[in-house]
Protein backbone atom coordinates (compact mmCIF):
# COMPACT_ATOMS: atom_id res chain seq x y z
CA UNK A 1 0.00 0.00 0.00
CA UNK A 2 1.26 3.37 -0.75
CA UNK A 3 0.40 6.38 1.02
CA UNK A 4 0.73 10.26 0.08
CA UNK A 5 0.66 13.42 2.23
CA UNK A 6 0.27 16.47 1.05
CA UNK A 7 2.09 18.62 3.26
CA UNK A 8 5.04 19.10 5.81
CA UNK A 9 3.59 21.51 8.17
CA UNK A 10 1.96 20.69 11.39
CA UNK A 11 -0.07 18.30 10.40
CA UNK A 12 1.18 16.44 7.78
CA UNK A 13 3.94 15.51 10.21
CA UNK A 14 1.78 14.69 12.82
CA UNK A 15 -0.87 12.52 10.13
CA UNK A 16 3.05 10.87 9.28
CA UNK A 17 3.79 10.11 12.97
CA UNK A 18 0.19 8.48 13.45
CA UNK A 19 0.46 6.58 10.51
CA UNK A 20 3.89 5.28 11.33
CA UNK A 21 2.27 4.01 14.68
CA UNK A 22 -0.83 2.15 13.25
CA UNK A 23 -2.19 -1.17 11.47
CA UNK A 24 -1.15 0.67 8.36
CA UNK A 25 2.62 1.19 9.23
CA UNK A 26 4.02 -1.31 6.59
CA UNK A 27 2.77 1.20 4.20
CA UNK A 28 4.83 3.12 1.86
CA UNK A 29 4.28 6.99 2.91
CA UNK A 30 5.79 9.94 1.17
CA UNK A 31 5.21 13.79 2.38
CA UNK A 32 5.23 15.75 -0.40
CA UNK A 33 5.61 19.53 0.22
CA UNK A 34 7.19 22.31 -1.56
CA UNK A 35 6.48 25.84 -0.30
CA UNK A 36 7.10 27.22 3.49
CA UNK A 37 3.99 26.58 4.92
CA UNK A 38 2.27 28.65 7.88
CA UNK A 39 3.67 26.13 10.75
CA UNK A 40 7.03 27.73 10.09
CA UNK A 41 6.31 31.39 11.20
CA UNK A 42 3.72 30.42 13.89
CA UNK A 43 4.95 31.98 17.12
CA UNK A 44 4.85 28.54 18.89
CA UNK A 45 1.96 29.50 22.20
CA UNK A 46 0.63 26.23 23.04
CA UNK A 47 -2.54 26.54 25.38
CA UNK A 48 -6.23 26.16 25.32
CA UNK A 49 -7.89 29.41 25.50
CA UNK A 50 -6.75 31.56 22.48
CA UNK A 51 -8.97 33.76 21.10
CA UNK A 52 -9.78 37.44 21.83
CA UNK A 53 -11.66 36.73 24.73
CA UNK A 54 -9.82 33.77 26.22
CA UNK A 55 -12.19 31.46 26.31
CA UNK A 56 -11.81 28.57 26.40
CA UNK A 57 -11.52 26.42 22.91
CA UNK A 58 -13.31 23.50 21.57
CA UNK A 59 -11.79 20.62 22.68
CA UNK A 60 -8.59 22.69 23.70
CA UNK A 61 -7.45 20.34 27.34
CA UNK A 62 -7.55 17.39 24.46
CA UNK A 63 -5.73 18.87 22.07
CA UNK A 64 -2.92 20.42 24.22
CA UNK A 65 -2.60 17.37 26.26
CA UNK A 66 -2.23 15.60 23.19
CA UNK A 67 0.29 18.25 21.53
CA UNK A 68 2.14 18.26 24.68
CA UNK A 69 2.75 14.14 24.23
CA UNK A 70 4.00 14.60 20.93
CA UNK A 71 5.83 17.88 21.47
CA UNK A 72 7.97 15.54 24.44
CA UNK A 73 8.64 12.57 21.94
CA UNK A 74 9.96 15.24 19.56
CA UNK A 75 12.11 16.89 22.08
CA UNK A 76 14.06 13.61 22.50
CA UNK A 77 14.74 13.40 18.62
CA UNK A 78 16.15 16.80 18.46
CA UNK A 79 19.20 18.63 19.71
CA UNK A 80 17.85 22.25 20.27
CA UNK A 81 15.25 22.44 22.91
CA UNK A 82 11.90 22.69 21.68
CA UNK A 83 9.77 24.04 24.64
CA UNK A 84 10.34 27.04 26.50
CA UNK A 85 11.53 25.61 30.27
CA UNK A 86 9.44 27.91 31.80
CA UNK A 87 5.83 27.65 31.73
CA UNK A 88 2.81 30.23 31.67
CA UNK A 89 1.56 32.60 29.57
CA UNK A 90 0.80 35.99 30.74
CA UNK A 91 -2.36 38.01 29.18
CA UNK A 92 -3.11 41.74 29.91
CA UNK A 93 -6.04 43.21 30.01
CA UNK A 94 -5.62 46.88 28.42
CA UNK A 95 -10.09 47.39 28.21
CA UNK A 96 -13.08 46.63 30.15
CA UNK A 97 -14.05 44.00 27.57
CA UNK A 98 -10.69 42.44 28.32
CA UNK A 99 -10.99 42.99 32.12
CA UNK A 100 -14.33 41.28 32.35
CA UNK A 101 -13.47 38.53 29.61
CA UNK A 102 -10.25 37.39 31.46
CA UNK A 103 -11.39 37.84 34.82
CA UNK A 104 -14.50 35.72 34.27
CA UNK A 105 -11.85 33.30 32.68
CA UNK A 106 -9.92 32.78 35.68
CA UNK A 107 -13.33 32.52 37.86
CA UNK A 108 -14.46 29.77 35.68
CA UNK A 109 -10.95 27.35 35.50
CA UNK A 110 -8.91 28.45 38.64
CA UNK A 111 -6.68 24.99 38.28
CA UNK A 112 -5.59 26.38 34.76
CA UNK A 113 -5.79 30.56 34.82
CA UNK A 114 -4.83 32.85 37.71
CA UNK A 115 -6.16 36.71 37.78
CA UNK A 116 -2.88 38.86 38.52
CA UNK A 117 -3.33 42.48 39.67
CA UNK A 118 -1.55 44.80 38.46
CA UNK A 119 1.19 44.94 40.55
CA UNK A 120 2.16 41.17 40.02
CA UNK A 121 2.11 41.95 36.32
CA UNK A 122 4.99 45.08 36.65
CA UNK A 123 6.75 42.06 39.08
CA UNK A 124 7.01 38.96 36.55
CA UNK A 125 7.29 41.64 33.53
CA UNK A 126 9.15 44.64 34.25
CA UNK A 127 7.75 47.40 31.88
CA UNK A 128 4.86 46.00 30.49
CA UNK A 129 1.97 48.04 30.31
CA UNK A 130 0.09 48.96 33.97
CA UNK A 131 -2.88 46.38 33.58
CA UNK A 132 -3.97 43.50 35.26
CA UNK A 133 -3.89 40.30 33.96
CA UNK A 134 -3.91 36.28 33.97
CA UNK A 135 -1.93 34.16 33.87
CA UNK A 136 -2.40 30.93 31.74
CA UNK A 137 -0.39 28.15 33.98
CA UNK A 138 0.43 25.34 31.70
CA UNK A 139 1.10 27.27 28.74
CA UNK A 140 4.07 27.20 26.60
CA UNK A 141 6.01 28.62 23.91
CA UNK A 142 7.59 26.15 21.13
CA UNK A 143 10.68 26.89 19.27
CA UNK A 144 8.35 25.87 16.09
CA UNK A 145 11.57 25.10 13.61
CA UNK A 146 13.19 23.13 16.16
CA UNK A 147 9.91 21.11 16.55
CA UNK A 148 9.32 20.53 12.82
CA UNK A 149 12.48 19.86 12.22
CA UNK A 150 12.14 17.17 15.27
CA UNK A 151 9.40 15.65 13.87
CA UNK A 152 10.26 15.08 10.03
CA UNK A 153 13.43 13.37 12.12
CA UNK A 154 10.99 11.01 13.48
CA UNK A 155 9.28 10.31 10.46
CA UNK A 156 12.25 9.79 8.07
CA UNK A 157 13.03 7.36 11.21
CA UNK A 158 10.49 5.43 10.72
CA UNK A 159 10.63 5.02 6.75
CA UNK A 160 8.96 7.81 5.75
CA UNK A 161 10.23 9.95 2.69
CA UNK A 162 9.88 13.32 1.81
CA UNK A 163 10.00 14.76 -1.67
CA UNK A 164 9.82 18.70 -2.28
CA UNK A 165 7.02 18.78 -4.92
CA UNK A 166 3.91 21.42 -5.12
CA UNK A 167 1.10 19.44 -5.95
CA UNK A 168 -1.29 20.95 -8.00
CA UNK A 169 -3.67 17.87 -8.67
CA UNK A 170 -4.09 14.98 -7.51
CA UNK A 171 -3.83 13.35 -10.37
CA UNK A 172 -0.19 13.76 -10.24
CA UNK A 173 -0.15 11.53 -7.35
CA UNK A 174 -2.76 9.03 -8.85
CA UNK A 175 -0.60 6.28 -8.22
CA UNK A 176 -1.20 6.46 -4.20
CA UNK A 177 -3.65 4.01 -2.76
CA UNK A 178 -3.95 6.70 -0.51
CA UNK A 179 -3.77 10.49 -0.37
CA UNK A 180 -4.53 12.44 2.47
CA UNK A 181 -4.18 16.64 1.99
CA UNK A 182 -2.67 18.51 4.67
CA UNK A 183 -1.81 21.62 3.07
CA UNK A 184 -3.14 24.46 4.76
CA UNK A 185 -4.47 27.12 2.64
CA UNK A 186 -2.15 25.62 -0.13
CA UNK A 187 -5.09 23.47 -0.51
CA UNK A 188 -7.15 25.51 -2.48
CA UNK A 189 -4.75 25.71 -4.85
CA UNK A 190 -5.04 21.42 -6.10
CA UNK A 191 -7.81 21.65 -8.69
CA UNK A 192 -9.90 18.81 -7.04
CA UNK A 193 -10.35 20.89 -3.59
CA UNK A 194 -10.83 24.10 -4.98
CA UNK A 195 -14.36 24.01 -3.65
CA UNK A 196 -13.76 22.62 -0.21
CA UNK A 197 -15.25 24.87 2.43
CA UNK A 198 -12.68 26.94 3.89
CA UNK A 199 -11.29 31.16 3.30
CA UNK A 200 -7.50 32.07 3.33
CA UNK A 201 -6.71 34.54 5.72
CA UNK A 202 -3.06 35.86 5.63
CA UNK A 203 -0.86 36.60 8.69
CA UNK A 204 2.18 38.87 9.23
CA UNK A 205 4.60 38.76 11.70
CA UNK A 206 7.32 41.23 12.76
CA UNK A 207 11.02 41.20 14.67
CA UNK A 208 11.65 44.09 16.37
CA UNK A 209 15.42 44.31 18.74
CA UNK A 210 14.66 43.97 22.00
CA UNK A 211 15.21 47.38 23.31
CA UNK A 212 19.17 47.21 25.40
CA UNK A 213 18.13 48.50 28.78
CA UNK A 214 15.04 46.13 29.32
CA UNK A 215 14.82 43.20 31.15
CA UNK A 216 13.84 40.39 28.38
CA UNK A 217 10.35 38.60 29.20
CA UNK A 218 10.41 35.64 31.42
CA UNK A 219 6.94 34.80 29.62
CA UNK A 220 5.34 35.24 26.72
CA UNK A 221 3.14 38.64 26.46
CA UNK A 222 -0.39 38.38 24.75
CA UNK A 223 -3.40 41.23 24.48
CA UNK A 224 -4.35 42.47 21.17
CA UNK A 225 -0.97 41.20 19.98
CA UNK A 226 1.63 38.36 21.19
CA UNK A 227 4.96 39.62 22.55
CA UNK A 228 7.31 36.10 22.49
CA UNK A 229 11.82 36.33 22.80
CA UNK A 230 13.27 34.96 19.86
CA UNK A 231 15.91 32.60 20.55
CA UNK A 232 18.48 34.52 21.90
CA UNK A 233 16.79 37.49 23.80
CA UNK A 234 18.05 39.92 21.42
CA UNK A 235 15.11 40.34 19.86
CA UNK A 236 11.14 39.84 19.71
CA UNK A 237 8.31 38.01 17.60
CA UNK A 238 5.12 40.53 17.25
CA UNK A 239 1.90 39.38 15.65
CA UNK A 240 0.10 38.48 14.06
CA UNK A 241 -1.71 40.50 11.29
CA UNK A 242 -5.46 39.21 10.70
CA UNK A 243 -5.85 39.62 6.22
CA UNK A 244 -8.43 38.40 4.59
CA UNK A 245 -8.90 40.80 1.58
CA UNK A 246 -6.41 39.28 -0.99
CA UNK A 247 -6.28 36.73 -3.63
CA UNK A 248 -3.60 35.45 -1.95
CA UNK A 249 -2.57 31.93 -4.18
CA UNK A 250 -2.25 33.56 -6.94
CA UNK A 251 -0.21 36.28 -5.78
CA UNK A 252 2.37 34.97 -4.02
CA UNK A 253 4.07 38.29 -2.72
CA UNK A 254 2.44 37.70 1.05
CA UNK A 255 4.75 40.41 3.25
CA UNK A 256 3.73 44.06 3.30
CA UNK A 257 6.04 45.61 5.71
CA UNK A 258 3.79 48.71 5.32
CA UNK A 259 0.26 47.10 6.86
CA UNK A 260 2.19 44.86 9.10
CA UNK A 261 3.60 48.01 11.28
CA UNK A 262 0.56 50.01 10.79
CA UNK A 263 -1.61 47.39 12.16
CA UNK A 264 0.98 45.50 14.78
CA UNK A 265 3.43 48.81 16.06
CA UNK A 266 0.71 50.90 17.68
CA UNK A 267 -0.90 47.40 19.83
CA UNK A 268 2.79 46.33 20.64
CA UNK A 269 3.86 49.69 21.59
CA UNK A 270 0.54 50.07 24.12
CA UNK A 271 1.29 46.66 25.14
CA UNK A 272 4.94 47.16 25.97
CA UNK A 273 6.01 51.05 25.70
CA UNK A 274 10.33 50.18 25.26
CA UNK A 275 9.27 48.85 22.08
CA UNK A 276 9.51 52.49 20.40
CA UNK A 277 13.16 52.43 20.60
CA UNK A 278 13.32 48.94 18.73
CA UNK A 279 14.39 48.66 15.59
CA UNK A 280 12.76 46.48 13.10
CA UNK A 281 14.94 43.21 11.63
CA UNK A 282 12.39 41.17 9.55
CA UNK A 283 8.89 40.67 8.66
CA UNK A 284 7.56 37.18 7.85
CA UNK A 285 4.35 35.99 6.44
CA UNK A 286 2.06 32.75 5.59
CA UNK A 287 -1.30 31.90 5.14
CA UNK A 288 -3.83 30.08 7.10
CA UNK A 289 -6.99 28.17 5.74
CA UNK A 290 -10.29 28.46 8.25
CA UNK A 291 -12.98 26.46 7.87
CA UNK A 292 -16.33 28.05 8.22
CA UNK A 293 -17.57 27.31 11.56
CA UNK A 294 -13.71 27.49 12.87
CA UNK A 295 -13.96 23.54 13.34
CA UNK A 296 -11.16 21.89 11.29
CA UNK A 297 -11.95 19.77 8.46
CA UNK A 298 -11.27 16.08 9.45
CA UNK A 299 -12.90 13.54 6.63
CA UNK A 300 -12.80 11.94 4.05
CA UNK A 301 -13.68 13.49 0.64
CA UNK A 302 -13.54 11.39 -1.88
CA UNK A 303 -12.82 7.30 -2.55
CA UNK A 304 -9.31 7.52 -1.88
CA UNK A 305 -8.69 10.90 -0.72
CA UNK A 306 -9.06 12.49 2.99
CA UNK A 307 -8.46 16.24 4.32
CA UNK A 308 -7.06 17.68 7.33
CA UNK A 309 -6.80 21.53 6.83
CA UNK A 310 -8.96 24.53 8.27
CA UNK A 311 -7.30 24.98 11.64
CA UNK A 312 -6.80 28.48 11.25
CA UNK A 313 -4.44 30.24 14.25
CA UNK A 314 -4.91 26.99 16.25
CA UNK A 315 -3.04 24.87 13.95
CA UNK A 316 -0.24 23.72 17.05
CA UNK A 317 -3.30 23.32 19.45
CA UNK A 318 -5.31 20.71 17.14
CA UNK A 319 -2.90 19.54 14.92
CA UNK A 320 -1.85 16.23 16.72
CA UNK A 321 -5.65 15.31 18.28
CA UNK A 322 -7.29 15.58 14.79
CA UNK A 323 -4.51 14.15 12.78
CA UNK A 324 -4.37 11.11 15.41
CA UNK A 325 -8.46 10.80 14.88
CA UNK A 326 -7.93 11.04 11.01
CA UNK A 327 -5.32 8.04 11.04
CA UNK A 328 -7.52 5.69 13.39
CA UNK A 329 -10.66 6.15 11.15
CA UNK A 330 -8.47 5.38 8.11
CA UNK A 331 -6.98 2.60 9.40
CA UNK A 332 -10.75 1.59 10.56
CA UNK A 333 -11.81 2.00 6.86
CA UNK A 334 -8.89 -0.10 5.46
CA UNK A 335 -8.76 -2.85 7.79
CA UNK A 336 -12.10 -4.41 7.47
Amino acid sequence: MKIAIIGAGFSGLALGWYFAHSKLKSATITIFDKNVSASSIAAGLLHPFSGAHAKLNWRGFEGFQETIHLIKTASQASDQMICSPKKGIIRLALNQEQYNDFKRCSDQYPNEVEWLETSTCQKLLPGCAEAPGIFIKNGVAIHVPAYLKAMQKLCENFGIQFIKKEVRSLKEIDDFNLIVVAAGAESLGITELETQPMSIVKGQVLELSWPHHAIPLAHPLNSHVYLVMAQGNTSCLVGATYERDGNYLSNKQWIDIKRAKEELLPKAFALFPALKESKMINCYAGLRAVAKNHQPLARKIDKHVWILSGLGSKGLLYHTLYAKELVEKIEIEYML
